[in-house]
């Protein structure tokens, strides 16, 4: 809510310049630029009679150059995102992390790994740990992919209705075992581990909604052993049930349904930057879904049918998911040829396919995953369409009688 002139006039001139003086100065003189250093400032002076080491003072200097370097990014980053032309991603894109917690080890016990935090702020979205060991590198992917499964039924104008849908998920290796949502928060979560008891052992357990004694009784009934649980809020009942295994960890995170920004992904040759893939609107979507078979779907249908495509958005390409009203019974992704996921999917339903919704994050490049969807008794398709077998696969899903829309659009998550 800041003007551009209320701004500017907060853009400090002569106290990054006397921090950089003092610390170009470190030889000589103890730069002091944050607050919690002043134990450690009072304790070096103690220990010296009055003065400091030079490798304090070093470590110090190069602290001061860090915050103002990151004070100036802000400011450019705040500048750039009003003077640039709005239609183009910037130009430079500078931010500075800090270091917040130094993790047990990475992906695996022989790599270093660190959490490394925005400096001022990582903005609406924050976590709390209330129990359990320290989270690890993988946990913390994990976990934000939960997050992001939520939000998709978390977000204004995400549902139907325009509101937000009460949904659970499942997530294991950065992919969700089950995904539901239904009315009462507690059964959205039965079912979402009952889409794969099996994959769902020793994963992640996400709530959109807080977390009541209720179903904090059901997970402990459904799953013997899973790593993280996590909900905007728990009850002290809940907390009750959950800090009865001392090592399961709690996270309470708020911020879920912030607004979309940039998404970062740090590869050999640089920085990939691109838009937030931001959450599914229904009642848009409906409006651009091009049924392209003489079968059709209607009224509650069609939002069963969307929330087969929001699954499939979540899923690592190449992504199928099968669904029975606002769950799913079976998900295939993360392979390398799309039949191939379909029939995992299939597989996994475990005889509920007949009925069920398939949706596919990309297009169907041949007819063979028609045919298979067929052989399982798939009711309905959603797919964004634009192959240019596109006919071929129509005329299959019309032979088979399979309702089919396209939406125009893909999803795909690598």
């Amino acid at each position: 809510g800041t003007t551009l002139k209320e701004a500017i006039e907060q853009i400090d001139i002569g106290g990054p310049s006397m921090l950089r003086s003092a610390s170009k100065n470190f030889e000589s003189v103890t730069v002091v630029s944050d607050p919690n250093d002043y134990p450690a400032v009072i304790s070096e002076l103690k220990k010296l009679k009055g003065a400091t080491s030079p490798q304090f003072r070093k470590e110090l200097a190069l602290k001061a150059f860090r915050h103002t370097a990151a004070y100036d990014r802000e400011i450019a980053q705040y500048l750039g995102v009003r003077f640039e032309t709005k239609e183009e991603l910037p130009k430079t894109f500078a931010v500075a992390y800090e270091r917040a917690a130094v993790l047990r080890y990475g992906e695996n016990p022989h790599q270093r790994a660190a959490l490394y935090k925005p400096v001022g702020g990582s903005g609406k979205f924050h976590f709390e740990q209330l129990q359990g060991k320290e989270l690890s590198y993988n946990n913390i992917l994990d976990f934000e992919a939960a997050v992001d499964i939520l939000r998709e039924f978390s977000a204004k104008g995400g549902s139907a209705s325009g509101g937000k849908e009460p949904a659970a998920c499942v997530v294991k290796h950065n992919n969700p075992s089950g995904v539901s949502t239904h009315s009462d928060i507690s059964v959205a979560l039965e079912q979402a581990i009952d889409c794969d008891p099996l994959s769902a052992f020793g994963g992640i357990v996400g709530l959109n909604q807080n977390c009541d004694e209720r179903a904090a009784g059901l997970v402990f009934a459904k799953l013997p052993f899973f790593e993280v649980i996590l909900a905007p809020h728990f009850t002290s009942g809940a907390l009750e049930i959950l800090k009865s295994r001392k090592n399961l960890r709690i996270i309470q995170i708020s911020g879920m349904d912030g607004p979309a920004g940039y998404q970062l992904r740090f590869a050999k040759s640089g920085l990939l930057l691109q838009d937030e893939d931001a959450p599914i609107r229904e009642n848009e979507l409906k409006k651009k879904l091009k049924w392209v078979t003489h079968e059709k779907l209607k009224g509650r249908e069609i939002d069963d049918l969307i929330f087969a495509w929001k699954c499939a958005k979540v899923v690592k390409s190449n992504a199928i998911a099968l669904t029975q009203g606002k769950r799913t019974v079976g998900i295939g992704g993360g392979q390398m040829s799309r039949v191939d996921s379909v029939k995992i999917a299939c597989a996994k339903a475990s005889g509920k396919t007949r009925g069920a919704f398939l949706a596919s994050d990309g297009f169907f490049p041949m007819p063979d995953n028609i045919e298979v969807a067929h052989a399982h008794g798939i009711r309905a398709i959603i797919q964004p369409g634009g192959s240019i077998k596109d006919q071929e696969v129509i005329d299959a899903a019309n032979h088979a009688k399979i309702a089919m829309a396209f939406t125009g659009e893909r999803h795909f998550k690598h």
